[in-house]
This record gives C-alpha cells, sequence and structure tokens, in this order.
C-alpha cells in the first residue's frame, strides 16, 4: 500500500521545529549557515514580479464578454472587494493597536532605514502607482507598478479581436505562467530546508524572545479574525440581510471544522452549498455561482493576515507608518489577497509579495512562512465565513427584488 507523502506545510512547520531545537542546542553557531535561508529567499523572488504580471494579464484578457454581466455578479463582487478592503483595514487597525511587535527581539534594526524608504504620503501613493519604464518594475520588483502595468495589458488584450494573434499571445502568457510555477515549484520544494536554516539562526541568536514573539503575533492575527467575523459580517449580515449574526455564526459550524481540518477554501464548498441551501433557502442558480467564485477570489483571512506581518514589523523596527502607506498597505493587501489563482503556493507567494512592497527583511518572512500551516487554518475559517454571508446577502436581495416585481404586476 503506497503511503501519501506529507505535505509542503507539514514539512514546512517540521523545519521550523527543528530550527527552533537545533537553535536552542547550537546557540549562535548555527548564524553561519544563515546564508543558505537567503540563497532560498533569493530564489523563491526570482519568480514574483513575472508570475504576477502575466496571472492579473490574464485573468483580465480571458475575459469572454466584459459587458455581460448580471445583477447578481456585479452585487457579489462588490460585497466581496469592500470586505476584503475591510479585511485589510481591520488587520492594520487591529495590530496597530495590540502594538506587539514592539516586544519583537532588535533583529530588524538594521532593516529600519530599508522599510521607512517605503513610507509614502497620500500623494505618493498615487504617482508610484505608474512607471515610467516597462521593464524597470520588473526588474525591481516593484509590485505597485508590476499590478499597473499588467491590469493595463490585461485591458489591451481583452479589447483585441478575437483572432490568431490574440490567441498567440494568451498562449505564450500561459506558457511564461507554467515555466515560473515551475520554478516556484521546484524552489517551495525545499522550502523546509530554508526555514530550517532562518530560524536555527534566528533563535540560536536572540533565544526563546523569538517563540514569544510569534505567539504574540499569532494572538493578534487570532484576535483580528474574530473581528472581521463578529463586526463585519456579523454585522453585514444583520443590516443587509436582516438575520441574527449569532445565529449566522452558529449555522455556519460545520464549515468552520472542515475549514480547520483542510485549510482549504475549495475543499468547503459543499459544506458552505449545504449551509446556504438548507439553512437560508438560498435559490442554488445563486449558490452555485457565489461560493465556488469567492472560494477562488474572495480570501479575507489573508488579507488580514498580511497587513499583521506589516504593521507587526513596523513596529518591531521603531517605525511609524504615515496615513499614505497604510492606505497602500490596505488597497495592496486586498488586491494580492483577491489575487494569485493558479499560482502554486499561492498563500505563501503572496506573503512574499507584501512583504517585498514593504521592504521586510527576509528573517522576518521566513519566521511567519514557519508558523503559516497554522494560521492558515483560520485564514480559511475566515474566507469561509466571508462566501457564506455575501451568499446570503445576495440572496436576500434577489428576494426582495423578486417580490417587488411580483407587486407591480398584481
Amino acid at each position: 500500500m503506497k503511503k501519501n507523502k506529507p505535505s509542503i506545510t507539514v514539512l514546512i512547520f517540521i523545519g521550523m521545529i527543528a530550527g527552533v531545537i537545533a537553535g536552542f542546542i547550537f546557540g549562535e553557531a548555527m548564524g553561519k549557515f544563515e546564508f543558505i535561508s537567503k540563497i532560498w529567499m533569493n530564489a523563491l523572488k526570482i519568480s514574483i514580479a513575472p508570475i504576477v504580471f502575466v496571472m492579473l494579464a490574464l485573468s483580465i484578457g480571458k475575459q469572454k464578454n466584459a459587458k455581460r454581466i448580471g445583477k447578481i455578479a456585479i452585487q457579489i463582487l462588490a460585497y466581496y472587494f469592500i470586505t476584503t478592503f475591510l479585511a485589510s483595514t481591520v488587520g492594520i487597525l487591529v495590530s496597530s493597536a495590540m502594538n506587539t511587535g514592539a516586544n519583537f527581539p532588535q533583529i530588524l534594526n538594521e532593516s529600519a532605514a530599508e522599510m521607512e524608504s517605503v513610507t509614502l504620503s497620500f500623494s505618493e501613493f498615487f504617482l508610484n502607482m505608474v512607471p515610467n519604464n516597462f521593464l524597470a518594475p520588473l526588474a525591481e520588483t516593484n509590485m505597485l507598478q508590476v499590478l499597473v502595468l499588467s491590469a493595463l495589458s490585461g485591458f489591451v488584450i481583452l479589447r483585441m479581436p478575437e483572432n490568431e494573434f490574440k490567441g498567440t499571445l494568451i498562449r505564450g502568457m500561459e506558457a511564461i505562467r507554467e515555466l515560473f510555477n515551475g520554478l516556484l515549484k521546484v524552489v517551495l520544494t525545499v522550502a523546509p530546508i530554508g526555514i530550517f536554516f532562518a530560524m536555527a539562526a534566528v533563535v540560536g541568536k536572540h533565544g526563546g524572545a523569538v517563540v514569544g514573539a510569534l505567539a504574540s503575533f499569532s494572538g493578534t492575527f487570532l484576535v483580528a479574525c474574530l473581528a472581521q467575523m463578529l463586526f463585519v459580517y456579523g454585522l453585514a449580515v444583520l443590516l443587509l440581510a436582516k438575520k441574527n449574526p449569532f445565529v449566522f455564526l452558529k449555522n455556519i459550524i460545520p464549515s468552520v471544522v472542515v475549514a480547520l481540518s483542510t485549510s482549504s477554501s475549495v475543499l468547503v464548498i459543499p459544506s458552505n452549498l449545504k449551509v446556504c441551501n438548507e439553512k437560508y433557502d438560498v435559490n442554488p442558480s445563486i449558490s452555485d455561482f457565489t461560493i465556488p467564485l469567492g472560494a477562488t477570489i474572495n480570501l479575507d483571512g489573508a488579507a488580514i493576515f498580511f497587513p499583521c506581518v506589516i504593521v507587526f514589523t513596523a513596529q518591531a523596527a521603531g517605525l511609524n507608518l504615515s496615513f499614505g502607506t497604510l492606505l497602500y498597505m490596505a488597497v495592496m493587501g486586498s488586491l494580492i489577497a483577491s489575487s494569485g489563482g493558479g499560482i502554486f503556493g499561492g498563500a505563501l507567494v503572496k506573503l512574499m509579495i507584501m512583504c517585498e512592497l514593504f521592504a521586510v527583511p527576509n528573517s522576518m518572512v521566513t519566521m511567519i512562512a514557519s508558523i503559516f500551516a497554522l494560521l492558515d487554518m483560520f485564514i480559511t475559517v475566515v474566507n469561509v465565513g466571508g462566501d457564506v454571508a455575501g451568499t446570503i446577502i445576495v440572496s436576500e436581495f434577489d428576494k426582495r427584488s423578486t417580490a417587488r416585481e411580483a407587486k407591480k404586476l398584481a
């Protein structure tokens, strides 16, 4: 009987535990091998800019009909956009209020100046969106400009006539995506090794304080997740769908259990459909569209997670983030969280993209990546709650619209 191999997330977690143990045993001697983790991080960065460029351009350019979108689609997409932006905002507010990063060991001092250079004013946020050179953003990994170029390229492809040139262009970009997906797969395969040496070096230098800081970060993130579930989804269900938010939270327990067990929004789809159709009498023609769509693009848990990492790191570096920087963070966190379908190891790659935007040091990225397997369960729980809440709200809007039309005809 063939045994199943452990998943990459399990191996990363094992690498993290082994690295912590090695750091405690061998101490600062493990710092001599930190270069191995840096090699891994550099290799991981190779694919980030090009894969994001082709990913977003293809997602826009391959749409068959840009004008054909129904009322249900408009409503659910508006809901997903708003709640994902609110999720990023919740992550910023909770992590700023709890200020747990201030207790982090001062291993980030050498990166404080680099992070501070990313701080943007309100006007600089918009000025920094448009590059003056097409290749520079890709070469410099300026992710905001890469996203803008990618979106513009996608709309150009969308407006092209349906002919062999458009087909060739799309197939070429798909081939590029597969190339960099392959590179990502190879690099992420050895992630446990990179995580091991990174954790061993940091723990060897700073001891148990690192473990305590990661526990504090995890606590902050979980509080933010709880706030999203209670105050964003709960209030949305109450105010927009006129449903009891506590009954809503009770009804999604089966989906929450599956989410905690699998860490996969896609695998929770059957449970979400059952909750919507049986508990809230949602028309299957609505839920069959909104739930799978939400599992793909409505990733509010990730939108909370990314800003929590950035704010935590800034606190550790002793930086005060401006309003423009926080706005930049909220917008980019929501955009990056909602994109990325088809990327191997998408969640970790998205974390890399956000950290690259804000010059977060590699040591911090690898430490957070080491506990991602644990936090991913709660990221999925938030995603699931958002999908069900959105479907209930859109369903109620549809029922009211149908009732009004019937009343007019009566």
